[in-house]
């Protein structure tokens, strides 16, 4: 590898690859969801399901992006009536609790089989031990990224 160029470093190639698999997911869902959910739409209902007392902002951080882009998601979830927004204490602050209506656990129970069948596609070409081992080093690498800077989502 040439030294002056990081094109086919490690930092470079993570970067690439993530680009590349966040378009394949924009574009597998918008086929195969029929329009009825865009692929963030997804993770924050997935999260929301996960992550059951989740705040906007907690959200945020799960889903890495700004509060402003998550409170867009929310309310464009809201208007299709897969998320209902209650006002709820949290501590001392008044928040907005999130919760997945029955409209949404059917929808997301639709598109998680779509998620689920495109991750497999990929963890078939790893196999099942390969799999594991990529999503256990993208972690320690998320992680030690995340400890070592002070990166803010927007």
């Amino acid at each position: 590898m040439d030294k002056k160029n990081c094109i086919n470093s490690l930092f470079y190639n993570i970067g690439q690859t993530a680009r590349i698999c966040q378009a394949f997911c924009e574009s597998y869902f918008k086929e195969y969801a029929r329009g009825e959910i865009s692929y963030d739409e997804f993770i924050i209902l997935d999260t929301v399901l996960c992550y059951p007392d989740v705040c906007q902002r907690d959200l945020a951080k799960h889903i890495l992006k700004g509060t402003s882009h998550t409170s867009k998601l929310l309310a464009t979830l809201e208007k299709k009536g897969l998320i209902e927004r209650p006002i709820d204490k949290k501590g001392n602050r008044i928040v907005r609790k999130i919760t997945v209506t029955d409209n949404g656990l059917i929808l997301h129970s639709f598109a998680a089989q779509i998620a689920l069948d495109f991750s497999e596609k990929i963890e078939a070409t790893l196999g099942e031990h390969g799999a594991v081992l990529c999503s256990n080093f993208l972690n320690k690498i998320k992680e030690n990224v995340l400890a070592n800077t002070d990166i803010v989502f927007e």
